[in-house]
């Protein structure tokens, strides 16, 4: 593992006596275990970093350790400790001619005013970042996060042309390395929120091999959402199950919140004996994880779900759903079977005309049905119409 030979290399530079050496080959393992999920650890490295460098007065090598304090802080709920980190940043990239530590630093501030919900915030921050990034494929990150922000303000034209951007750029770079990663990851939670089943189906793969990883978000928790959407069901509890661990053994309470809700959604859409039971249970325990964080919009979204799986749990006991159709598709079938249009069903669903097709892709492939009427006929003869 390349960690391996930094933490040799930080060895040998403490062996002979160069702190400034010593510290820079703590900034990249804090990055590397960052990366590796291992936030404890990346922490642990980022003090050492400090405590090398308290005897030096050249900021330079100061340049990251607080903001990458403020990131790990971000990553856990610790909103108070990473506004103060960032305070602290504040005068050390001020200070430095170098873009790239005060760029990195208008990333994390948009990073945790994007965790805190304050999108607005969020999206001027990353604008900056963008900026004031330097030229190279070490930038290329900023334009991923920018689009979050931009989905979460329903910015759909903005977020479309950043996804288009991300595209172009992930093109240019080789498949599977590392500078892929954190654009892809970013460009599958806009396709998530979104609802684009498409580019949900086609970006699993390539998010497939940084698995058990982490850029901004756990990647095993957003292949889980992703695995969910395609009705990948062993892969998805798979998925999820990592998440939980990683973000319990991490102490990244937001991750671990956003993976809840996504086993309780796995059950929701899986179907089948206590499905709904277990979905509240889960949706419960995010609630009170997103209450303590002072989430309000989560708040709000849990309670909602709440409702909707307590009105359904006190309607007479589901029944098996045939040949292997999901809630999700029948509700699209049953729909169906009532006339209604793939625009009329998307707009009661809440969900895009391109997920409706792929829907009903799906159900004409169960129900060997070749078209909207075959496909209405077999919902009345089994009773879901």
């Amino acid at each position: 593992m390349p960690y391996c030979s930094l933490e040799q290399a930080l060895a040998l530079a403490e062996a002979s006596d160069d702190p400034g050496e010593a510290a820079e080959c703590c900034l990249y393992l804090t990055d590397a275990y960052y990366r590796l999920a291992e936030m404890r650890r990346s922490h642990d490295i980022n003090l050492r970093r400090m405590q090398l460098t308290e005897s030096q007065s050249y900021p330079f090598h100061l340049r990251y350790s607080y903001s990458w304090l403020a990131l790990l802080f971000s990553s856990q709920g610790k909103w108070e400790e990473a506004e103060l980190a960032i305070e602290q940043a504040q005068p050390i990239t001020a200070r430095l001619s170098s873009p790239a530590p005060l760029a990195f630093l208008h990333q994390v501030r948009g990073f945790l005013a994007y965790q805190r919900e304050d999108y607005v915030s969020a999206e001027g921050e990353f604008q900056i970042a963008r900026v004031s990034q330097p030229r190279g494929p070490g930038g290329i990150i900023y334009t991923g996060l920018l689009g979050l922000a931009q989905v979460a303000l329903s910015k759909h034209k903005e977020a479309s042309a950043s996804m288009t951007e991300l595209e172009v750029l992930l093109a240019q770079l080789p498949t599977g390395t590392i500078p892929t990663a954190p654009i892809v990851m970013c460009l599958a939670l806009m396709a998530i929120a979104l609802d684009d089943q498409e580019r949900v189906a086609n970006l699993y793969s390539k998010l497939l091999p940084f698995r058990g990883q982490h850029y901004w978000f756990l990647v095993d928790r957003v292949l889980g959402e992703m695995a969910t959407r395609c009705g990948k069901w062993e892969m998805a509890m798979l998925h999820l199950s990592a998440a939980e661990t990683t973000a319990k053994r991490e102490s990244l309470r937001p991750e671990l919140a956003r993976t809840l809700v996504a086993q309780a959604n796995f059950h929701v859409e899986r179907g089948g004996r206590g499905s709904l039971p277990q979905a509240t249970t889960l949706l419960k325990q995010a609630l009170v994880l997103f209450e303590e964080l002072d989430l309000v919009q989560a708040v709000k979204g849990i309670q909602q779900q709440l409702d909707k799986l307590s009105s359904r749990s006190s309607t007479p006991a589901l029944r098996p759903l045939p040949v292997g159709l999901t809630p999700s598709e029948a509700k699209v079938l049953q729909l169906v079977a009532q006339g209604k249009s793939n625009r009329q069903i998307a707009e009661e669903l809440a969900i895009s005309e391109k997920t409706v097709a792929n829907h009903l892709s799906h159900i004409f492939g169960k129900t060997a049905s070749e078209n909207r009427a075959a496909a209405a006929a077999f919902a009345i003869r089994h009773k879901l119409a």
